[in-house]
């Protein structure tokens, strides 16, 4: 589903804007263009586990849910 989908930049250095809907209906096609070649295409649960991946399931302390 597209709607699972996230661009990621490769480089957080070289990021001029976010890819998200405000940011694209502002922008010229160019500039749009020139951003997406920084990026790959994750889906929405490969793209988190790439922003935190100490965030590991086996790693928490289950019982301070309970």
């Amino acid at each position: 589903n597209l709607s699972a989908l996230a661009f990621h930049h490769l480089d957080p250095t070289e990021k001029d804007f976010n890819l998200d809907a405000r940011a694209l209906s502002n922008r010229k096609e160019e500039f749009i263009l020139k951003e997406l070649k920084k990026c790959i295409l994750l889906c929405n649960n490969c793209h988190a586990e790439t922003h935190n991946p100490n965030l590991n399931v086996a790693s928490l302390d289950l019982s301070l849910l309970l």
